[in-house]
């Protein structure tokens, strides 16, 4: 139901279906990475990384969770946290290709911006 929901664009509706649903089982990790992609659709970022961080530290072998948190600190410009998830994910799985496209994307972020402490957390603020 919270698939069908998110998949139809009811996006209220489906994090109420992904909420009921970790509620009954609190220690899965899919759950909360679909709820997550219901908040990121509703611009609720900070929603988002939260149930994302949850999501890793339950299952540190679901991948995408990672993939998509290491997106979602990249919203908040936190890099070298986005990096680290990414390589993370590549040292499991190295022909991962959600992790490798996103690398490049870092990679090329640090390239474009010409500002090498940006990745420490310092900097200007993200455009």
């Amino acid at each position: 139901m919270g698939n069908e929901a998110l998949s139809a664009g009811r996006l209220r509706e489906a994090i109420e279906h992904f909420t009921k649903e970790i509620e009954l089982h609190p220690t899965q990790a899919l759950p909360y990475t679909k709820r997550a992609a219901a908040y990121s659709k509703l611009q609720r970022d900070e929603d988002a990384l939260a149930d994302l961080n949850v999501a890793t530290s339950l299952d540190p072998s679901h991948m995408p969770s990672f993939v998509d948190r290491s997106r979602m600190l990249t919203k908040f410009c936190r890099y070298s946290d986005a990096l680290e998830g990414i390589e993370y994910v590549l040292s499991q799985k190295p022909s991962h290709k959600a992790a490798l496209e996103e690398k490049v994307k870092l990679v090329d972020l640090k390239v474009r911006t010409k500002i090498e402490d940006i990745f420490e957390g310092r900097g200007r603020e993200c455009e």
